[in-house]
């Protein structure tokens, strides 16, 4: 009888490493889901402990649409050549989407010296595949991490560089990687192999290192630009929102994503004024703890009456920019001028 398998990432890698260090593996292992930098990192763990990376005679690979199930099939009834192990690796198949009855049932019945490695985007748990490699092995679900375990995975590489990095420099570079729906570990990776770069032969990255490389997006410099307006730096104000013009970004986008922002300043406040905890929070707003703290130290700063304000006033500019009534780039620099002094 199949086990009950927890959808948990922290209980996937765990398993899988678990695996990998006692050396005990199962013959079929699922990978899915939508975190695609850690799929193939475990991918690679799991194909480097079964066997030799490098073993083209024993390590089969197939990607895409239209796999044929019998050459899988075929493959893993033929012994390994001078080796223990035959290891098939599937990629992005769709067999966990639709009937695929012939090699599920030949999975749950494969030779001891084949070994089945599947990764895929999307599944079916009612799937005959899915059933299949869970009974006899392990589906394991990928997902975005949460903040602790993004820490302790970027500590550790910056730990493996002989870096340390400040809290204010981390919220920062959390902003700058993670402030956009398609953010994910592998653009997380690449900035942060910007950042070990730039600060080698220092002791600790510092959030102005963190300014001065990451890249960000616009909803990092919105945040600088919040918390100008806030600050009644109009200064600092007007050379955000130019040096965003400058990245091309419209006017009327600026617009509504300050709109946004105070929307969820002014829901931060509220929840703090009713002495909601931070894990309520976080659940009811659908966004991570350390998105929450950072956002309180602009909304600790405001009245609440000065937030509907601006709120107010940002919803009135849209309106008529879109009636035609106001120039989008003039409404920008009129919010501004009017909050920003």
């Amino acid at each position: 009888m199949a086990k009950k398998q927890k959808v948990n990432l922290k209980d996937t890698l765990n398993r899988i490493n678990a695996d990998i260090k006692n050396g005990t593996f199962a013959n079929a292992y699922l990978l899915y889901g939508s975190e695609s930098y850690l799929m193939r990192q475990y991918r690679d763990k799991l194909v480097a402990a079964l066997i030799n990376p490098d073993d083209t005679m024993n390590l089969s690979r197939f990607q895409g649409a239209g796999i044929d199930s019998n050459e899988l099939i075929n493959l893993s009834e033929t012994l390994p050549f001078f080796a223990d192990r035959r290891v098939i690796v599937v990629e992005d198949s769709g067999f966990f989407k639709s009937s695929e009855a012939k090699l599920a049932e030949y999975i749950s019945n494969c030779p001891e010296t084949s070994f089945f490695i599947f990764v895929e985007k999307e599944v079916n748990s009612a799937n005959k595949m899915f059933k299949a490699v869970s009974e006899i092995g392990y589906a394991g679900e990928f997902v975005k991490p949460d903040e602790a375990q993004l820490a302790g995975w970027a500590g550790a590489k910056l730990k493996a560089a002989s870096l340390q990095i400040s809290r204010e420099a981390w919220q920062e570079f959390m902003i700058r990687v993670n402030s956009t729906d398609d953010a994910n570990m592998e653009n997380m990776d690449r900035e942060l192999e910007k950042l070990i770069d730039y600060c080698l032969g220092k002791d600790a990255i510092e959030k102005e290192d963190v300014e001065a490389i990451c890249s960000g997006h616009v909803e990092a410099k919105i945040y600088e630009l919040m918390d100008a307006v806030v600050g009644q730096n109009i200064t600092r104000a007007m050379e955000l929102y130019r040096s965003m013009l400058q990245m091309k970004e419209a006017p009327l986008r600026i617009l509504t994503s300050m709109e946004n922002e105070f929307r969820n300043l002014l829901a931060i406040r509220t929840m703090v004024d009713e002495h909601m905890d931070l894990p309520s929070m976080s659940k009811q707003l659908s966004m991570q703890e350390w998105q929450i703290r950072k956002k309180l130290q602009i909304a600790s700063r405001m009245p609440i009456d000065r937030m509907e304000e601006v709120l107010n006033t940002c919803l009135d500019y849209e309106e008529r920019i879109k009636t035609g009534r106001l120039a989008d780039n003039v409404a920008v620099e009129m919010l501004i001028m009017k909050y920003g002094k």
